[in-house]
């Protein structure tokens, strides 16, 4: 991998493990979808991970349906959430369903949609706003939320 690229991306990740967080740690360039899955080496398609986690990236992938039942029980165990829900259908006009819907304590209702990468591609970022969008379009809850394992950079933030 080209130095450049590498430094490119130290830059617009801060320096940090985009897994975890980690800053002063070796960080290696990792691909967001593999290349075997017909992802390239387009800077878009990169991020920067420390050792521990490329090697779960690598490793331990959770399937979607994985990362929905586990955030599940957490909002369950939680006092903080009651009324979890998975696959709740959303409209009876549109194929909607989200992934999970729960209520916090306070009553305020929440929409979470569920993703199982560690990182996103700008185009994969796009999609996931665009489904949140479409759930908008059709829904009132008081919060949408896009969970996943890892961490934004800052202008993914920006664009959310």
């Amino acid at each position: 991998m080209k130095k450049e690229i590498k430094d490119r991306l130290i830059k617009k990740y801060g320096n940090k493990c985009s897994g975890c967080g980690a800053e002063g740690v070796n960080l290696e360039v990792c691909h967001i979808v593999p290349q075997i899955h017909g992802g390239s080496d387009d800077e878009d398609n990169l991020t920067l991970l420390c050792s521990l986690c490329h090697y779960r990236f690598d490793s331990f992938r959770l399937t979607e349906v994985e990362f929905n039942n586990y955030l599940s029980l957490l909002l369950e165990n939680s006092k903080e959430f009651k009324d979890v829900r998975q696959e709740e259908r959303l409209a009876r006009d549109k194929p909607f369903r989200a992934d999970i819907t729960a209520k916090s304590k306070d009553n305020k209702t929440w929409l979470i949609e569920c993703k199982n990468t560690q990182s996103f591609t700008p185009e994969r970022l796009r999609q996931a706003v665009f489904q949140i969008d479409n759930y908008r379009t059709v829904t009132r809850f008081d919060n949408y939320v896009l969970a996943f394992p890892g961490l934004l950079s800052k202008e993914q933030i920006d664009q959310l």
